[in-house]
C-alpha cells in the first residue's frame, strides 16, 4: 500500500506542470517545445543563479519568437486568472485569510426540507 501511495504522489508531483499549462488555457505540446528550447536554471549552494544549456544551443530567430510569443502569451493568461481571483470590494478578510460572514437570509424549516 505504501508503495503505491508513493507512486500516486510520484505521478501527481509529474502532472504539476501540466496542470498549470492547462488550467491556464495553454497547450501543454507547447509548453514542452518551449521547455525544450530555453536553458535551464539551476542555483548554486551559495545562492549564484545558473543557466543551463545544452552544449552548441544556438536558437534560430523562428525559435526565439515561438519562445517570445509563449511567454507573452502565458503572461496574458495568467494576468487574467489572477484578475478573476481578486476579492469583490465587499468582502472583508482578515490575515489570516478567515472571511467575515453574516446571515443574510433564512427559510422556514419546512422550505429547507424542500416541503
Amino acid at each position: 500500500m505504501a508503495e503505491q501511495v508513493a507512486a500516486a504522489v510520484e505521478s501527481a508531483r509529474l502532472m504539476r506542470p501540466a496542470m498549470r499549462m492547462v488550467a491556464l488555457g495553454l497547450d501543454f505540446p507547447t509548453y514542452l517545445r518551449f521547455d525544450f528550447l530555453v536553458p535551464h536554471l539551476t542555483v548554486s549552494l551559495n545562492g549564484k543563479r545558473i543557466y543551463l544549456a545544452p552544449k552548441g544551443y544556438a536558437p534560430t530567430d523562428e525559435e526565439f519568437a515561438f519562445c517570445l510569443e509563449f511567454v507573452v502569451t502565458a503572461a496574458l493568461r495568467l494576468a487574467a486568472a489572477e484578475a478573476h481571483q481578486q476579492d469583490p470590494a465587499w468582502l472583508t478578510r482578515h490575515r489570516s485569510g478567515w472571511v467575515e460572514t453574516e446571515k443574510v437570509h433564512e427559510l422556514p424549516a419546512s422550505q429547507e426540507e424542500g416541503g
